[in-house]
């Protein structure tokens, strides 16, 4: 992708779309295993941030490898958690997690999170992770107008992702990704807390906050925290 930044500055459009990089045999099941390795910590940081003790039912939207999941029902091994994704991934996410000694936990849910619903009134908790910087911010309202639909009411709503500062430059990292995102997805970017913040009071959510995620790490992250009204 990087191989076409020259055309993606002047253009605007990278020469293929993720949902094409998706769609290559030869990529999907790496791409997703590559994420798994990058996000164990982070999980696990999430999980032990969140507060886990009264959720009964998760949903993880754009789930990938299933980390953030696996990282929840270890935490709290009473939880049912849904695992949202296109076909094609959640094989490999099957794969990568059939060994999980909470395994029977898991529920797949083959969807296009922009095309299909969500569900209605069925989630304690909704994680969408590291999808939003996918997307731009008409199909990221679409997404949190869908998660909010799907929880139960007082459900919370956890977007957890890469943040970057009102300038758009910094951190050095979110700042990188940004231009990745641009060549990667022709769509996607680096948003910041206030962008994450008005998104989910503008949709109905209150008592928002957020939890620095991976503090010192090479790549920190921010889990934005919204509660359905």
């Amino acid at each position: 992708a990087w191989s076409d930044l020259k055309s993606v500055v002047k253009t605007g459009r990278p020469r293929l779309s993720l949902l094409e990089w998706i769609h290559k045999d030869a990529f999907t099941a790496d791409y997703i295993q590559a994420m798994g390795d990058v996000a164990r910590e982070p999980a696990r940081d999430l999980a032990r941030k969140l507060g886990l003790a009264g959720v009964s039912r998760s949903l993880d939207v754009g789930c990938g490898p299933g980390v953030y999941s696996a990282a929840f029902v270890d935490r709290n091994p009473r939880i049912e958690a849904v695992l949202l994704d296109l076909p094609r991934t959640l094989r490999v996410t099957r794969r990568l997690l059939k060994s999980h000694r909470h395994a029977g936990r898991f529920r797949f849910r083959p969807a296009d999170f922009l095309a299909d619903s969500l569900g209605t009134g069925e989630f304690d908790l909704a994680l969408i992770s590291n999808v939003t910087h996918c997307e731009d911010e008409k199909n990221n309202l679409k997404l949190v107008e869908k998660a909010r639909r799907a929880l139960k009411p007082g459900g919370r709503l956890v977007i957890h992702d890469y943040v970057s500062d009102a300038g758009f430059t910094s951190p050095k990292f979110a700042a990188m990704l940004a231009v990745h995102l641009l060549v990667f997805t022709g769509r996607g970017n680096v948003y910041t807390l206030s962008q994450y913040a008005g998104w989910m009071r503008r949709l109905g959510f209150r008592d928002i906050s957020h939890r620095r995620i991976g503090i010192g790490s090479l790549y920190p992250s921010v889990a934005i925290v919204g509660h359905k009204a």
